[in-house]
C-alpha cells in the first residue's frame, strides 16, 4: 500500500498475509458501532490453526480481560501457541492518557507476546514508549502478579495502516502488535524449528533501551531491535506444560521460563529463589557472566554467577530476590545482562516488591573456644571422614588452614572422600574435654594437625594415633613456612592467592580471607609487614595462582610487599572491620549464610570461617 508521499513495506516480505474478518459494523439501539464478537474470534483463530498459519496477530482485546488467563478468548490463543504459532498482541491503549485512564495492560496470556506502543519517527521522542499505551502489572492479587507484561514495545505512532478506501496514520497498540507479528515472521522463516516463546525470548533479550524511561511496566524488556534478534545467544523456553504449570498455582508463577522476572510478593522470612533455564543457540560454547542493574534497596544474586554453555546446551540459573530497604508497596525494577566475550548481551527486566529481608538469626556459641569449635563443627553433614586440629591458643596455623579445610585438601599421605573438614581447637599438651567429645562424635578417619610441636605437641599425636586415628602433621619452621605448607596442599594454577599479615595483632585480615579463599578454591599466604618470607615466596612460585591479593592497609602489609609479591588488588579498610566489609562485598549478593564473630578475639571467627568457606558465606 503507498500513498503520494512514501511507500511502505512489510516485516517478512517472503511472508503471505492471511485476513480473518471478526469485527463487523453493528447498528443497536445506540445507534452505528464496531463490534468484534468472541465467538466469530474464536472461530477465526480455530480457522488460522486449521490453515496451519505459523503467526497470528491479534489487535484486538476482550473488555475486562485483565488477568492472566479469564476467558474462551484467552484459552484460544493457547490452542494455537500449543500448535506452535507465535501470536503477537495489542496491550491496550489505557495508559496514562489513554481512554479511559490507567487501566491495566490486558492480553496477559503467557503464551503471547504483549506489545506496547512506542514512538519512531523524528518528528516525536524517537524511541519511547507512547502516553496512552496501557501499563502493568496484570490486574491480579498482588501474590498473584508474578508475570511481567507488556512483554516489549515496538512502533505505534502515527503508522501508515490500510483503512477503508485507502490508508491512513493509525496509533495505538493495535499498530505495535502488527510489527512484532511480521517481526516474529522473519525470525521463524531463519529458524524455523524454534518454538513461540523461543522467538519471543529473542526480541526480549536483544531488545534496546528506550530513550527516557525503561520502565518494564511501561515498555517490557525494552524496544524491538531487527537483526539482532537472529542470533540473540540465549533463549529462554517454555511450553504447554510449562503454561499448565503456571496456571494451576499463579501465586509461583515467577517460575514459568520467560525473558523477564516479576515478584509480586517479596517474603520477609526468606530469599526468594527464582529458577531460569536457558539454552545455547549460538554455534560455539560461550562463557557468560550476569550482573545487575538496578537500585541497590533490591538485592539479586545469581548461582552460577558464570557458566560455560556449549551450543544447543542448557543452563539452570537460580536468581535471588530480596528487598533490602525499599517500602513494602513499592515496585522495584532493574535489568539483569548476561555478558559474553564473542556473542551477543542477554538482557531481561526483573521486577519486584514485598516486605524487607529479615535474616534469621542464630548463635553457635559454647562456655569456651574449645565448645565453640566442637558446636560449629557438629553443623557439618556427616559423615564427616577428615578434621583438622590446630592451636586454640595462637591463630596462625588455623586460619592459613581454613580454605584447604573448607574445600576437603589433605595431604597425600592419607585419604580423603573431598567434602569439607571442621576445624577443632587443642592445647598444645592435651585435648580439651569439648574437643575429645567432638571427635568421638564426628568419628572421622583422619586427622590432619596443622602446625609444629609448639603449637601441638607429639603428646597429642600419639593420643590421636592409639585411639584409632590416621594421623597427619602439616607444619614448617615457623607460621609463615607452615602456611606455606598447608597452600602446597592444592595444586598449581590456583585461581587466587591471599596475602595477609602473620603478626599476632593482625590476624582478622587472614580470617576475612580465608573464606574467600575457599570460595574461591585459592590460598592464604601470610606475611611480614615489610618483608615476604622466603616461603612465601616459594609457596607462590610453586603455586603460580592466576591472581594475587594483599589483604588489609599499608599499616598492615606494606607497598613494598604489594610489589614484591607482585599483587593484582588489594581490600583495604580503614580499619579490620572495614577491610572485612570490602572483601564480603566480593561475594555474590543474597548468599545464604553470613557469619558474624568478634574482630578483637580470634578463636571463634577462625572455626566459623572454614563452615562459612564450605557454603560460599563470608565470614
Amino acid at each position: 500500500m503507498a500513498s503520494t508521499n512514501e511507500t511502505i513495506s512489510g516485516m517478512a516480505p517472503a511472508s503471505s498475509v492471511v485476513p480473518y474478518k471478526v469485527c463487523w459494523q453493528v447498528v443497536g439501539t445506540l445507534g452505528q458501532y464496531e463490534a468484534c464478537a468472541e465467538d466469530d474470534i474464536l472461530a477465526a483463530v480455530d480457522a488460522a490453526v486449521a490453515d496451519g498459519v505459523d503467526v497470528i496477530n491479534m489487535s484486538l482485546g476482550v473488555p475486562g480481560d485483565d488477568g492472566y488467563n479469564n476467558t474462551p478468548y484467552d484459552e484460544a490463543m493457547k490452542v494455537a501457541a500449543a500448535q506452535g504459532i507465535f501470536i503477537a498482541t495489542a496491550g491496550g491503549n489505557y495508559g496514562p492518557a489513554g481512554n479511559p485512564r490507567n487501566r491495566s495492560v490486558s492480553n496477559g496470556m503467557p503464551w503471547v507476546a504483549t506489545v506496547a506502543s512506542a514512538t519512531h519517527r523524528p518528528s516525536g521522542a524517537l524511541g519511547n514508549i507512547t502516553n496512552t499505551s496501557s501499563r502493568g502489572p496484570v490486574d491480579e492479587l498482588a501474590e498473584r502478579q508474578n508475570l511481567l507484561k507488556p512483554d516489549l514495545g515496538a512502533p505505534g505512532a502515527f503508522v501508515r495502516a490500510a483503512v477503508p478506501g485507502g490508508d491512513d496514520e493509525k496509533s495505538g497498540t493495535s499498530m505495535a502488535s502488527p510489527h512484532v507479528a511480521g517481526l516474529g515472521a522473519l525470525i521463524m522463516q531463519f529458524h524455523p524449528t524454534w518454538s513461540p516463546m523461543a522467538v519471543r525470548s529473542a526480541m526480549q533479550t536483544t531488545a534496546r533501551s528506550y530513550q527516557s524511561t525503561n520502565a518494564p511496566f511501561a515498555g517490557g524488556s525494552g524496544y524491538v531491535q531487527p537483526r539482532s534478534f537472529l542470533e540473540p545467544g540465549l533463549i529462554f523456553d517454555a511450553g504447554p506444560a510449562d503454561w499448565d504449570d503456571f496456571e494451576s498455582s499463579l501465586t509461583t508463577g515467577y517460575q514459568l521460563n520467560t525473558a523477564s522476572i516479576q515478584v509480586g510478593k517479596l517474603p520477609s522470612s526468606d530469599i526468594r529463589t527464582v529458577t531460569r533455564t536457558v539454552t545455547n543457540v549460538g554455534s560455539t560454547t560461550q562463557t557468560y557472566t550476569a550482573a545487575y542493574s538496578g537500585p541497590s534497596s533490591l538485592a539479586v544474586g545469581f548461582s552460577p554467577q558464570s557458566f560455560e554453555i556449549a551450543p544447543g546446551a542448557t543452563q539452570q540459573i537460580e536468581i535471588r530476590l530480596a528487598n533490602m530497604s525499599a517500602s513494602p508497596t513499592a515496585w522495584q525494577s532493574g535489568f539483569i545482562t548476561w555478558t559474553s566475550p564473542s556473542a551477543a548481551d542477554v538482557r531481561i527486566p526483573v521486577v519486584a516488591r514485598g516486605m524487607q529481608a529479615k535474616p534469621e538469626v542464630e548463635r553457635w556459641g559454647g562456655n569456651n573456644r574449645f565448645e565453640t569449635a566442637a558446636l560449629v563443627a557438629d553443623e557439618f553433614p556427616g559423615p564427616v571422614e577428615t578434621v583438622y586440629l590446630a592451636s586454640g591458643l595462637t591463630y596462625a596455623d588455623a586460619l592459613a588452614g581454613s580454605a584447604q579445610a573448607a574445600n576437603g585438601l589433605v595431604p597425600a599421605t592419607i585419604t580423603s572422600n573431598g567434602e569439607p573438614a571442621p576445624i577443632l581447637l587443642t592445647k598444645p599438651g592435651e585435648i580439651p574435654s569439648a574437643t575429645a567429645a567432638a571427635l568421638t562424635s564426628l568419628n572421622p578417619s583422619n586427622v590432619v594437625v596443622l602446625g609444629g610441636q609448639a603449637s601441638v605437641s607429639n603428646t597429642v599425636l600419639n593420643q590421636l594415633t592409639a585411639q584409632g586415628y590416621a594421623v597427619e602433621r602439616v607444619a614448617g619452621n615457623d607460621r609463615y613456612d607452615t602456611a606455606a605448607e598447608i597452600a602446597l596442599l592444592s595444586d598449581p594454577g590456583i585461581p587466587v592467592a591471599y596475602i595477609a599479615n602473620g603478626g599476632d595483632a593482625a590476624f582478622a585480615d587472614a580470617l576475612t580471607g580465608s573464606a574467600a579463599a575457599a570460595r574461591d578454591d585459592g590460598v592464604v599466604l601470610l606475611t611480614e609487614k615489610d618483608s615476604v618470607p622466603q616461603a612465601t615466596l616459594d609457596a607462590l612460585a610453586a603455586l603460580q595462582p592466576e591472581r594475587i591479593v594483599v589483604l588489609g592497609g599499608p599499616n598492615s602489609v606494606s607497598s613494598t610487599v604489594e610489589t614484591t609479591v607482585g599483587a593484582d588488588d588489594r581490600f583495604a579498610g580503614s580499619n579490620r572491620y572495614g577491610t572485612a566489609a570490602l572483601v564480603a562485598r566480593s561475594f555474590d549478593p543474597q548468599v545464604s549464610h553470613a557469619y558474624v564473630s568478634s574482630g578483637s578475639r580470634w578463636p571463634d571467627a577462625l572455626a566459623g570461617s572454614v563452615k562459612a568457606g564450605s557454603q560460599g558465606a563470608q565470614c
